[in-house]
This record gives structure tokens, C-alpha cells and sequence, in this order.
């Protein structure tokens, strides 16, 4: 069983009984724990980063980080070094090289200012990285993909001609639904025409099916022919015609088998 030394009476006592005496989380003592720590800093409640520390030379700093820098490394390396060698002289003393970032990495932003690569640019420009080399391969310039304004979509031309910036602007130009829009084109695979051309039926108020039948709602329609209500939205604003939206509602598959439905009649 893994466990600490109690300070207070010398006993060796479980993670969760000291967890739950100190409010420290168990999560958090064992991390300390497993990484080598002294006790006391395993029971230390406050900032770990902010423990003020000497090194082999008794000069004192106010933090792992600030000495760290003061020996030009990141505090990251410190840190591996010093659980991977357990000595303080040896962290600090091992030469240290920053990886050079590669030549094909480096950018240069529209003020003319040179960076490692393009992560630290868009960093600075306040822009995200997928977004930036989004537009890079729409082929946009330098300056349009750092104004931080969001990409909704690729720009699209209409049959006439037109250029809209987004599916909703080509929706509203030409009257019709986006949602349908979209589900025309990306889920059924139509021709952007045929999906703008192509008139739509309404679901809303009273129905009448193909052989002439009248229904004041849609659930009416629905429990008449048997078929769900999302199926008939959707191949209705589809464009399809009455005796396609219902060729395989179960009333139709009765009238081809030649029984009778179950269903009441309205």
C-alpha cells in the first residue's frame, strides 16, 4: 500500500488519510509521490512553482522557474533533468541548445516580421492555426487570412452567376430553406441547380395525398398512411412528388399485397 509519513506523529499513514486531513487532493499527492519528492513537499499546500530554491552554488531564487531562466533553460528541461539525474549541479550545468526551428517552418507576417513558424505567428496575430491554413489553401492572401475574420464556408456561385460568402446567403437569395439546401445537396448529392430550382412542398396545414384525399394535419396524414412524420418532411421538402414520399408506408405495401389495413380511416 502506498503511503506517507504523518509529520505530526511520525506514523506511516495512507494517501487518503492524509488526502482527507490536509484537503489535498489524492490525485495530487500521488503525482508528488511517484515523482520523488521530499515530504514536505508533498504535503506543501500552496504553488509548487512558486517554492523558493538555491542551487549548487547557495544562490538563492524565488522560484524553480526563475532559476531555471537565470541558466538560460525552460523550466520544463529543469525539471525533466532533475528527475532523471536527482542532482541539482548536474541539471544546471549540462549544456543546453535550443531546437532550431527548420528553415521551411519560418513565416514572415504582412508587417515584415519574421517567425519561427506559423503557429507563433497566428499566436501573436490572435488567429487560429486551422483556420489560417484554411484559407492559405482557398488561396487567399496573407493579409486576409490574419484579419480574424471567421471562414464560414468556401465562397459559392450560383447558377446565375452570383458569388455568396456563405450557404445561408445563397439560401435567403434564392427563398428556400439552408437546412434543406444543404441536406439537397451534401446528403442527396443533387446538382446545385437542381437544388435551388427544384420547388418546394409544404407539410404545413392540410395534405392531400395522390389519390385525392384531404387531411387537416400532417399527423392525420401520417396515422392514415403509416409512415413517420420526419420521412414525410423531409422527402416533401425534397421536392418529391405525393406517390414517391409514400411508396413504402405500410398502407401502400398492404394495397400491393392485397390486404387490409390497420390503420382507421380518416
Amino acid at each position: 500500500m502506498i503511503g506517507i509519513i504523518d509529520p505530526e506523529t511520525g506514523e506511516p499513514i495512507t494517501l487518503t488519510e492524509y488526502s482527507k486531513a490536509t484537503g489535498i487532493p489524492y490525485g495530487t499527492l500521488s503525482s508528488r509521490l511517484c515523482s520523488g519528492m521530499s515530504d514536505a513537499l508533498i504535503g506543501f499546500e500552496g504553488d509548487l512553482r512558486k517554492i523558493p530554491c538555491q542551487d549548487h552554488k547557495g544562490n538563492e531564487y524565488e522560484s524553480m522557474a526563475a532559476m531555471a531562466k537565470a541558466y538560460g533553460m525552460p523550466a520544463k528541461v529543469l525539471n525533466m533533468r532533475l528527475r532523471k539525474y536527482g542532482d541539482i549541479e548536474k541539471a544546471l550545468t549540462m549544456p543546453y541548445q535550443a531546437r532550431p526551428a527548420p528553415e521551411h517552418r519560418k513565416c514572415v507576417d504582412p508587417n515584415g516580421k519574421e517567425w519561427a513558424c506559423p503557429t507563433h505567428m497566428c499566436r501573436a496575430w490572435g488567429v487560429r492555426l486551422k483556420q489560417f491554413k484554411r484559407k492559405r489553401a482557398m488561396g487567399m492572401t496573407l493579409e486576409e487570412c490574419l484579419n480574424g475574420k471567421p471562414l464560414t464556408c468556401r465562397p459559392i456561385t450560383d447558377p446565375k452567376g452570383r458569388r455568396f460568402d456563405s450557404w445561408t446567403d445563397l439560401a435567403n437569395a434564392w427563398g428556400i430553406d439552408r437546412h434543406t439546401l444543404l441536406l439537397r445537396t451534401k446528403s442527396y448529392h443533387w446538382s446545385l441547380e437542381k437544388a435551388l430550382t427544384t420547388p418546394l412542398r409544404s407539410w404545413r396545414g392540410k395534405l392531400t395525398d395522390h389519390e385525392g384525399r384531404e387531411f387537416p394535419t400532417l399527423t392525420k396524414f401520417c396515422q392514415f398512411w403509416g409512415v413517420a412524420k420526419r420521412t414525410v418532411r423531409k422527402r416533401l421538402a425534397l421536392g418529391m412528388e405525393m406517390k414517391d414520399v409514400l411508396k413504402d408506408s405500410s398502407r401502400m405495401k398492404a394495397l400491393r399485397e392485397g390486404r387490409k389495413h390497420d390503420s382507421d380511416t380518416v
